[in-house]
């Protein structure tokens, strides 16, 4: 018994105090500390040189980075090595994901979560995230560096599950995929591999697609990028449409807005009928008990943008208002479900 209660409780410091893991994983990431470790064991003073910060403050920050396994300081000498885990944060790195830790740190997604009590009792992060009125892209056009953070950080959380999402689903009966909000093309790409004889469409933002750069190899030359807002139209030129963490990002009224944008776009072009729509999304489980980052997402969009995650029941009746019908579902080891929509045979 009192084993199970002092379990208990370091648990729940650990919730207390797990803003301060953050805030440390996201300012490691901010210092360029693992680029700057990278090629071998440095002294404090030489870390200190690099970052600009006094020596003593800077040890008493790097204890806590120990404590999170980013580095290993010698006892002795007190060297600071990166270990394996810390090269995640290097930029470069194969599994790199210094700019979502950049991006959970960042002010405009940080600061709205310590307001929550204040966001629950008024019913809308309206007023208390800067994102909320017109979504994250929108806020970020003017900030250049913050958006490049962004972009860098949705790539840096799909690139464990993009080849997992291809390999799902049979692609292969398709000639021409469009990625609505496809970002900087990495699902594409994963799609586009093991298809080659596949075109695809990467669409999105003008400003998103600038700062896309795609390498020079046969796959690119298969992409077309093309720039346009997917509430105003989406282009016809797909026999598959695809539409990963999308829905998500906004509440109700702009979700059917950009289904009906989606659906005119499809029957306003030959063979609407055998065309098919990927919606990519955690789906919300109708057990409030069961394990899931889904409830976590929810929370997350809800305060910073109003948008939410929903429910299969959810989903079909935003579908079937804009026209469309669930015919297949598939629920992947990325935890999230690949839903097909095609055309309502009354539409």
């Amino acid at each position: 018994m009192e084993q199970t209660h002092e379990t208990a409780i370091a648990r729940m410091r650990g919730f207390i105090y797990g803003n301060w893991q953050t805030c440390i994983t996201s300012a490691f990431a901010e210092l360029e500390l693992a680029e700057i470790l990278v090629d071998g064991t440095k002294n404090i003073g030489y870390l200190a040189n690099k970052t600009g910060i006094e020596p003593a403050i800077l040890f008493r920050f790097l204890r806590c980075c120990a404590q999170l396994k980013f580095i290993m300081i010698d006892a002795g000498t007190k060297d600071i090595t990166l270990t394996d885990f810390g090269k995640y944060l290097l930029r470069n790195h194969p599994g790199s994901q210094r700019d979502a830790a950049l991006l959970n740190g960042a002010f405009y997604r940080y600061e709205p979560w310590g307001k929550i009590t204040g966001v629950l009792r008024a019913g809308s992060g309206e007023g208390f995230s800067e994102t909320h009125k017109s979504g994250s892209l929108d806020f970020l056009k003017d900030k250049p560096a913050h958006l490049e953070v962004f972009q860098k950080a949705m790539t840096n959380l799909s690139v464990t599950e993009n080849e997992t999402l291809a390999k799902n689903y049979d692609f292969s009966r398709f000639d021409h995929v469009v990625d609505v909000g496809g970002g900087h093309g990495t699902f594409l790409r994963a799609v586009m591999e093991s298809n080659p004889g596949m075109h695809g469409t990467l669409f999105d933002l003008e400003e998103t697609l600038a700062s896309v750069i795609l390498p020079e190899d046969p796959l690119s030359e298969r992409i077309t990028l093309t720039g346009g807002n997917f509430f105003e139209s989406v282009p016809a030129t797909g026999d598959l449409y695809t539409m990963k963490n999308i829905l998500h990002n906004w509440p109700v009224e702009k979700v059917r807005l950009i289904l009906n944008t989606l659906h005119l776009a499809i029957t306003g072009s030959p063979g609407a009928r055998e065309k098919r729509v990927l919606v990519i999304e955690h789906l919300m489980s109708e057990d409030a008990d069961a394990e899931s980052i889904a409830p976590w997402m929810d929370m997350n969009f809800f305060i910073l943008v109003g948008g939410q995650e929903r429910t299969f029941h959810e989903y079909r009746e935003l579908f079937f208002g804009a026209g469309f019908e669930i015919t297949k579902t598939l629920l992947t080891k990325t935890g999230r479900s690949i839903i097909e929509l095609g055309i309502t045979p009354a539409a």
